[in-house]
C-alpha cells in the first residue's frame, strides 16, 4: 500500500550540476541513442512541473534531486539495458553523490519504488512508466501495461498488480494537486 506521507530528510546534498548532467547525456561513452535522450529530456520535463505543483501543495520534495534523477536515470542503458538502473546508481555513488538521487535512479524500473519515503523516487517511476522510453510519447497507465501485457503475457498477474499499485498512486497525487487547482493528467498532455 502506498503510503500517505512522504518524508524527505534535510541534511545538505552533494548533486551534480544541471550542465553537467546534460553533457553526460551527450557523452559517447554513455551510447545513449537520440530517441533514449527525448524520451530523458520529456520525463524530464514532466517531473519538474509535477514536482512544483506538489511542493506548492505542502509536499516535501527536492526539486534539485529530482532534476538531476531525472536526467540520469537512464544514463546507463546504453551500456547495460538489463541492469541499467542499478548502474546509473552506482554511478552516482561511486561520485559521491545524494543516496536519495541514486535511490530514484536505482528504483526507477522496480515496483520497490512505491515501497520509498521519496516522492523523487516514486514519481521518476511513475513518469517513466507513462513515457515511452522508444517514442518519448506520453500514455496512460493502462496503456503501459495493456502493451506490457501484450508482449510479455506469461506476465500478466504482475502487471495487474503493478496496475492497482500505480492507480493507488495517481489517486495520492490527484488529492494532493487538488490543492493548487492542478489535475495529473494535465501534466501529460503533449
Amino acid at each position: 500500500m502506498i503510503q500517505d506521507r512522504i518524508e524527505y530528510r534535510e541534511d545538505e546534498v552533494k548533486l551534480p550540476s544541471r550542465e553537467i548532467c546534460l553533457e553526460m547525456l551527450n557523452d559517447p561513452q554513455y551510447k545513449l541513442a537520440e530517441g533514449r535522450k527525448e524520451h530523458v529530456l520529456n520525463v524530464n520535463r514532466i517531473a519538474m512541473k509535477l514536482g512544483e505543483s506538489i511542493q506548492k501543495a505542502g509536499e516535501n520534495i527536492n526539486l534539485d534531486i529530482l532534476d538531476r534523477a531525472t536526467l540520469l536515470h537512464d544514463i546507463a542503458k546504453g551500456i547495460d539495458k538489463d541492469n541499467h538502473s542499478r548502474e546509473g546508481a552506482n554511478l552516482v555513488r561511486r561520485e559521491g553523490w545524494d543516496e536519495v538521487m541514486a535511490e530514484a535512479i536505482e528504483l526507477h524500473a522496480s515496483e520497490k519504488a512505491f515501497e520509498s519515503s521519496h516522492w523523487e523516487t516514486k514519481l521518476l517511476y511513475y513518469i517513466d512508466r507513462r513515457n515511452d522510453g522508444k517514442t518519448g510519447k506520453n500514455m496512460t497507465i493502462n496503456d503501459y501495461i495493456s502493451m506490457k501485457i501484450e508482449a510479455r503475457p506469461e506476465k500478466r498477474e504482475f502487471y495487474e498488480r503493478l496496475r492497482i499499485k500505480c492507480i493507488q498512486l495517481e489517486k495520492l497525487l490527484n488529492n494532493i494537486l487538488n490543492k493548487v487547482d492542478k489535475n495529473l493528467d494535465g501534466f501529460f498532455k503533449e
